[in-house]
């Protein structure tokens, strides 16, 4: 039986998601997303995952000082609260109004995967705006399946899936039937979306900034049973509400196990996350947790 106080707080989140969504969908999108920024940096460094995120800078970057970590902190806070901000207005960024704030660097690498005619496996990490890297294949005539972790609050929940509307080719929960639901789009020779930035409890140690990270390998073994090639995309914030996606060439799997495919899934985000390290989603716990490591 769900206790009422549980209940009651994931009503009161919900409506507060309601409230900031409708607030910031009928403003023009610069000035919610400039708003955002501000929500971000006033309310993001006083909460407890700002410790997380702080402890990841700080292994990741050794060599950084106090001050140069507090920045990338206060500048990762405000691309995610203009995330949250951007979020109401994605199903309304079609055709022109799209292609104004979106620049894209690599299609041809996506074309090839018309020309195989296997389908493909797009994947792509916590950075940026990831929101606009699906809505920018399906802006290409590419839409792809897109696997996710549903929201633990179910108003919250639906608020996420109506803001993807216009933006994919079929919403799968993690979990055994998304597998199925993976494997039959890339039969059909459709193409399918993944972030594989996050730790994996039951994945497989990979290193990752220098230290063994628990990695998913299920996109690695897919691609491999269905011989679908893996294509990488990153979305850069450029400024305001403005982005640049990157598409690199497809991975070479020939004669490799899905460890060494990982592995160099892991290496290509540890260098665009270097590139732009504020621009990286550092709340994670994206290592085996350490006896220093806050909680």
């Amino acid at each position: 039986m769900k206790r009422p106080k549980n209940s009651f707080r994931k009503l009161f989140i919900g409506v507060l998601a309601y409230v900031f969504y409708h607030l910031y969908r009928i403003l023009p999108i610069d000035i919610a997303s400039y708003f955002g920024s501000i929500m971000g940096t006033v309310i993001g460094p006083r909460l407890r995952a700002n410790n997380t995120a702080r402890y990841n800078l700080k292994r990741a970057f050794p060599d950084w000082d106090d001050a140069k970590i507090n920045s990338t902190l206060l500048e990762m806070w405000n691309n995610l609260g203009r995330i949250v901000a951007e979020f109401p207005h994605i199903p309304k960024l079609t055709g022109k109004k799209f292609w104004e704030r979106v620049e894209v660097t690599g299609i041809e690498h996506l074309e090839v995967l018309k020309v195989i005619g296997k389908g493909g496996i797009v994947f792509s990490g916590h950075i940026g705006n990831w929101e606009i890297a699906p809505k920018t294949a399906y802006e290409l005539g590419m839409p792809l399946a897109l696997v996710y972790r549903p929201a633990n609050n179910p108003f919250v929940e639906r608020l996420y899936r109506k803001s993807r509307k216009n933006s994919h080719n079929g919403l799968f929960a993690k979990g055994r039937e998304s597998a199925r639901n993976i494997l039959r789009t890339l039969k059909e020779g459709g193409y399918v979306g993944l972030l594989v930035d996050q730790k994996m409890n039951d994945g497989i140690p990979i290193p990752f900034f220098g230290r063994e990270a628990m990695t998913a390998s299920a996109m690695a073994d897919i691609a491999l049973k269905m011989g679908s090639p893996l294509v990488g995309a990153r979305v850069i914030r450029t400024k305001g509400a403005y982005f640049k996606v990157e598409i690199v060439p497809a991975l070479d799997t020939t004669n490799k196990n899905n460890v060494a495919i990982m592995t160099e899934v892991n290496q290509q985000f540890e260098n665009w996350i270097r590139e732009y390290p504020a621009q990286w989603l550092w709340l994670h716990r994206r290592w085996p947790r350490e006896p220093d490591q806050p909680r």
